[in-house]
């Protein structure tokens, strides 16, 4: 299997400044620096922790189906539009409707791919290339509307859940900044006890309550079904 991004991102942070300014009840212009690096780092760990992009991209993907496959599951989701199939070269004209795709598994279920009439079975397994468009509108990025192709359709908006969980991570990380993680309470005579969240040791900063969220989306697995 291979992917290649054919169209980048145009943004990939997850959240804007000012819902984190909003959050932490930051009114001046002071940290703003600071604040952005940590909605750029907060945003990628989440990516590297799904380890698949979130923000709107467009690929073209190659892979092996067999004979007795039922259809193919691509790296990328969720699918906003496939744009064209070719199998062993050779455009692949469909039929391809909703009913064959599931959007939110980036999975093609189209019984055509896995028997494809121009192919006795000592060809397979067939060479598939899929070339498409995944991911969510990420703030700040330009809506490019419904697209074209052999399915077309628009982006949809990240979702609030997952912008809830890198507002948590960036939350994180600032009030983390310049402590020991591995320091879980510290006391101050005539102040009080503080306990910090424990976190989980592979997730790095990412607090529970956002790696609930990641852990957690709809997303099928490489390779064919």
């Amino acid at each position: 299997m291979t992917v290649i991004v054919t169209a980048p991102a145009e943004k990939t942070a997850l959240v804007t400044l000012e819902s984190v300014k909003s959050l932490l009840a930051i009114s001046n212009d002071e940290q703003d620096p600071a604040l952005t690096i940590l909605i750029s780092q907060a945003s990628s760990l989440l990516v590297r922790r799904l380890g698949r992009p979130l923000a709107l991209q467009g690929y073209a993907e190659r892979l092996r189906i067999h004979r007795h496959g039922q259809g193919i599951n691509l790296s990328n989701g969720p699918i906003v539009s496939i744009q064209s199939i070719t199998v062993e070269g050779q455009p692949w004209a469909g039929p391809l409707d909703e009913m064959d795709v599931s959007r939110n598994l980036a999975r093609i279920c189209a019984p055509g791919l896995a028997c494809w009439r121009g192919w006795p079975a000592r060809h397979y397994p067939h060479e598939v290339t899929v070339s498409y468009t995944a991911g969510y509108l990420v703030p700040v990025m330009d809506d490019p509307g419904t697209s074209s192709g052999m399915l077309p359709g628009k982006p949809l908006p990240l979702p609030d859940d997952i912008a809830g969980a890198c507002l948590s991570t960036v939350c994180s990380l600032y009030h983390s900044a310049g402590r020991d993680q591995a320091i879980k309470s510290e006391s101050e005579q005539g102040v009080g006890n503080t306990v910090y969240q424990a976190l989980d040791p592979l997730a790095g900063s990412i607090p529970p309550d956002a790696l609930a969220v990641i852990d957690n989306l709809p997303l099928a697995s490489d390779g064919p079904i």
